[in-house]
């Protein structure tokens, strides 16, 4: 795993990062990690696909690139526990089916809000 973090000068607040990486929601493959801290100077997001965690912390963006899929879920999960005990967890809120089920299969799934779990698919 490898954590970067970067002064963002170009960058007002976190709502910027959210209209750019969580746009269109149909085809985003970033989710919003949903805490009570959320502010315009506070956000966090992951993409699955790609096994990143970014945070804009006032004014910084923080990047942390896991390098398979049980660390994201354990990244994941220790964000988790550190909101649970500090503010108030609320869920990873994946927009479309095709992020929560990625989301689900690289362990994280127990972590999405109950109402973004992935619709089961029909099988022929």
């Amino acid at each position: 795993m490898t954590k970067t973090t970067t002064a963002c000068n170009d960058i007002d607040d976190r709502y910027a990062i959210d209209w750019e990486l969580c746009s269109p929601v149909s085809t985003t493959q970033w989710a919003q990690i949903d805490t009570e801290a959320d502010a315009a100077w506070f956000g966090q997001w992951v993409n699955p696909f790609r096994r990143m965690v970014l945070a804009y912390i006032e004014g910084e963006l923080q990047v942390t690139r896991c390098d398979d899929d049980r660390e994201l879920a354990a990244e994941l999960e220790r964000i988790a526990d550190w909101h649970r005990e500090h503010d108030r967890w609320k869920g990873i809120d994946p927009w479309n089916d095709e992020l929560a089920r990625r989301l689900e299969d690289a362990g994280a799934g127990r972590l999405l809000h109950a109402g973004r779990r992935p619709k089961q698919q029909s099988r022929p």
